[in-house]
């Protein structure tokens, strides 16, 4: 990884290169998400 951003990216750090997946990540599948944690809720009354 460390080399394929030395060279695609230079100026970018490991950290805000993951972070931007993650991000990108949450973002596409933000409705799948937010149903699969709304199914998961336990129901108390």
């Amino acid at each position: 990884m460390k080399r394929f951003l030395s060279i695609a990216a230079p100026d970018t750090s490991m950290a805000g290169y993951v972070s931007r997946i993650i991000k990108d990540h949450i973002a596409e599948n933000a409705t799948t998400i937010n149903k699969i944690f709304e199914d998961s809720k336990t129901k108390i009354f």
